[in-house]
């Protein structure tokens, strides 16, 4: 779109020129500009729609994608923290539930924003 700006710009520009010089055509161009500028406006329109949703799909899958690798995480963690062994293993227990709590933090934040 941007690619355009400057051509329809100099169109328009040479259409109130030979409007403005009372060109014999004058109505024809300037009911050609007319339908120029608005086929210019809807297609903006359109790739600002597309952009927004094309955006949006995008933000859904990188939040489908972190979601399930935290999910899958969660579940593989749920061994451990559901674990009686409390004796020889405590050092690993503390890392992991700090861990936990770690990932924890970060889903809450992935769910806030």
């Amino acid at each position: 779109m941007d690619t355009y700006q400057g051509l329809a710009r100099e169109m328009a520009s040479v259409a109130t020129q030979l409007i403005e010089s009372n060109h014999p055509e004058s109505t024809t161009i300037k009911n050609r500009q007319k339908s120029v500028e608005q086929g210019l406006r809807n297609l903006s329109q359109m790739a600002s729609a597309r952009r927004r949703e094309l955006m949006d799909s995008m933000q859904r899958h990188e939040y489908f994608v972190e979601a399930q690798e935290l999910e899958k995480w969660a579940l593989d963690n749920i061994a451990v923290a559901s674990s009686e062994d409390y004796g020889q293993d405590y050092e690993h227990l503390l890392v992991s539930g700090q861990s936990i709590l770690q990932y924890h933090c970060i889903y809450v934040k992935i769910l806030i924003n």
